[in-house]
């Protein structure tokens, strides 16, 4: 053994027996929050000395989330209105609870195109019709995020902020005009934020006598800054999601599939405006058209704290043109955290719909969907290259 991995074995070996020596003098005069302080802060040391990573460095992890999303839209021809209410719900590994609402309204134009054809074969005869849908959408919306401490605390953000109940999502321009006003009292946020954007839809049906195909795709785009009013840090964020299901009836065979790509571009800076760091999730989500599904997050992350160099990088991979872009990105993907994540997913979509015409085509829809995901594993790869696996989130997420 050379002499320097003797010192280490040696500097380990004295940080253990003075650890053991103080929490024992902890223990004997009854202060537990001076042994638990003793404790974490050798901790650390050891796994520093040791080469080991260390998980607490390396923050918390969503184990657990559920989203109640309610959506309301009215059409007239091929105008289009609608508005979306979202309460999201995440648990992480160190028992906190995240609670997020959301509200955006959008508005749009939207078509549809019927078609039809017939074909005849000696005496066989085969139909086709169908029709194709599609709205181009501009979004406006926000929300705010509440950090509790637990379980417990989380219920009761929730009560007060109303958002318990089955009709919420009706009364709730109601209680932000009364919390604007100063008529009602709500919890104060932790974060808030401001995003806009635009969506485009496109619908396909297909019939004809051995079955029923049904084709849809959505792509949204929206920039955004969030504000954390504990410290003063702003993140400026870009984010993509496309996403698409197709189903199959027919006598032959029944089948249905569903997927979504995800990625956001995030720069974050502190109360000063100075750089504090830059991150890049990808994620992609698939389904098998019950509901049920998996989905995959890895998300990089890079300290621009005192480099220049990356800073100039982060910028040129926000707002460069593509090719600077892809380049910025593969220099910072060298020295950045990146974290993967993998979810078990369920989805339940219930809803009422009318239309009417008279005169004019008037239609109105409301559905309410509720998402889950459950954390199936986690790892992190450190910028030295080391690979961690995060068992302080698996712990977290089964308990």
């Amino acid at each position: 053994m050379s002499q320097r991995g003797q010192a280490s074995v040696e500097y380990v070996a004295v940080i253990a027996l003075v650890a053991v020596l103080v929490v024992g003098m902890a223990i004997a005069v009854g202060a537990p929050g001076l042994r638990d302080a003793v404790v974490a802060g050798f901790r650390h040391a050891l796994c520093v000395v040791t080469g080991a990573a260390c998980r607490d460095d390396l923050g918390p992890c969503t184990v657990a989330s559920t989203e109640v999303r309610d959506r309301g839209e009215a059409s007239v021809l091929v105008v289009r209105a609608g508005r979306d209410h979202a309460v999201l719900r995440e648990r992480r590994s160190d028992g906190s609870v995240l609670i997020t609402v959301i509200d955006s309204d959008d508005g749009g134009v939207g078509g549809e195109l019927g078609l039809g054809g017939e074909l005849r074969l000696g005496r066989s005869q085969f139909g086709l019709k169908g029709a194709l849908r599609g709205a181009l959408v501009a979004e406006l919306g926000g929300g705010r995020t509440w950090v509790a401490r637990d379980d417990a605390e989380a219920d009761r953000i929730v009560e007060a902020l109303g958002e318990d109940g089955k009709l919420r999502w009706l009364t709730a321009g109601a209680r932000r005009l009364g919390e604007a006003l100063g008529l009602r009292k709500a919890p104060e946020p932790a974060e808030v934020f401001l995003q806009g954007g635009g969506r485009a839809l496109a619908e396909a049906e297909l019939s004809w006598e051995l079955g029923d195909a049904q084709l849809s795709g959505t792509l949204d785009r929206a920039a955004g800054v969030r504000v954390d009013r504990r410290t003063g840090q702003r993140t400026f964020y870009l984010r993509d999601v496309a996403a698409g299901d197709a189903s199959l009836t027919s006598k032959l065979a029944d089948g249905a599939i569903s997927g979504a790509g995800e990625s956001r571009l995030a720069y974050s800076v502190d109360a000063r405006g100075r750089p504090r760091s830059f991150s890049i999730l990808g994620a992609w989500s698939a389904g098998d058209g019950d509901g049920n599904g998996r989905r995959t997050e890895s998300e990089l992350t890079v300290d621009l704290r005192d480099d220049p160099r990356l800073q100039a990088l982060a910028r040129q991979a926000m707002v460069d043109t593509l090719p600077r872009r892809v380049a910025a990105l593969r220099r910072l993907a060298e020295v950045g955290r990146l974290d993967r994540r993998v979810y078990d997913t369920a989805e339940d979509e219930r809803g009422v719909g009318a239309s009417v015409t008279v005169g004019l085509k008037l239609g109105a829809d409301g559905t309410r969907t509720t998402s889950t995901a459950a954390l199936v594993d986690a790892s992190t790869r450190l910028p030295d290259g080391r690979t961690v696996q995060r068992d302080d989130c698996l712990a977290g997420a089964m308990s």
